[in-house]
């Protein structure tokens, strides 16, 4: 088996929370490169250069701050690395641009995570849906009360619309079987609502708040969103509206609300944090399979909460391009 050595640039938060997902025996973390040493027990380098450098390392997990993405992203493809890059892509639509170029001129694989929208709850959900015994797909609600602006200090650039829309934005879209063409949304400093609309006739309506009062976690059966004792992730409480039923995805699998009838489409028990991520970039790398989660996926999310931040500026709705999911 093909074992993934993972080189990865930042040692912050992000890498915190995914680090445990590298205990998966398909990949191997190696090295780490970050202008402080927190403790990490591994092979230490100077910089995210050398790290791009090493022949030891076969992808680049970039969790450096945001607006440094792209450049390691590239810098990564430039070295001939596969590159996982933190949510989200990256700052503007330009530099999300040329991280999906340079990945495809170097031949490597590009995928853009992790979000929720990588939940298998989410994807199990996805493909009721995609199956069509419940009718189209008309209406999503999603609704999530964090303590986001209590977590830890942060700098301007690390707002709701950047750091926490994007998981909203990424698992409706992975519902969806639409695209995004349209948004309307009001927001601030501490949360925003948004009103999305599908070129399929579909909607979606997105509500977050981080200001750290109610939790909506109360409405996951107490389950916290990085799940636990087997339970499956989650980003709040999320249904899809099909013609026949409504689907609830939960930590232990789908709920189906059809008529006279709610079960449990159950999940096996969670094998291991963030094990769909590991199992999207495995498949990209060692297999060539097309990611979900692409550069062209990435930058369509940052679309989406692009206009979300530019509608609750501006008070208008948004139009967007109806590009395509993946690369």
């Amino acid at each position: 088996m093909l074992r993934l050595r993972i080189g990865v640039a930042g040692l912050g938060r992000a890498f915190r929370l995914m680090s445990p997902a590298f205990a998966d025996p398909r990949v191997e973390l190696v090295a780490a490169a970050d202008l402080r040493n927190p403790g990490f027990k591994g092979r230490f380098v100077e910089s995210v250069e050398a790290l791009c450098r090493d022949p030891g390392v076969d992808v680049v997990y970039v969790a450096t701050p945001h607006q440094l993405h792209a450049e390691h992203a590239c810098l990564a493809a430039r070295h001939g690395k596969h590159v996982l890059v933190e949510k989200p892509m990256a700052l503007t639509l330009e530099d999300c641009a040329r991280m999906v170029n340079a990945a495809r001129t170097a031949g490597v694989a590009l995928v853009v995570g992790p979000s929720h929208g990588f939940d298998a709850p989410i994807l199990q959900a996805r493909e009721l849906i995609a199956s069509g015994r419940h009718g189209s797909l008309r209406m999503m609600t999603a609704l999530n009360f964090t303590d986001f602006l209590t977590r830890r200090p942060r700098d301007a650039l690390d707002t709701v619309f950047v750091n926490q829309a994007p998981h909203q934005v990424d698992l409706v879209r992975m519902l969806s079987p639409g695209e995004v063409v349209s948004v309307r949304a009001h927001g601030g400093e501490a949360g925003y609502s948004a009103l999305l609309g599908f070129d399929d006739g579909a909607f979606a309506s997105l509500n977050y708040s981080g200001r750290g009062h109610f939790d909506s976690d109360e409405l996951m059966g107490g389950i916290g969103e990085m799940g636990d004792a087997g339970h499956h992730p989650h980003f709040g409480f999320v249904v899809a509206s099909c013609e026949r039923a409504d689907l609830r995805p939960t930590p232990e699998g789908v709920m189906i609300y059809g008529e006279g009838e709610a079960r449990l489409d159950a999940l096996p028990p969670h094998a291991a944090p963030r094990v769909e991520v590991i199992n999207e970039l495995y498949d990209a790398v060692a297999h060539g399979k097309a990611p979900l989660h692409s550069g062209t996926w990435g930058m369509t999310t940052l679309e989406v909460c692009l206009a979300i931040t530019e509608s609750s500026r501006s008070g208008k709705e948004i139009a967007l391009g109806n590009r395509p999911k993946n690369a």
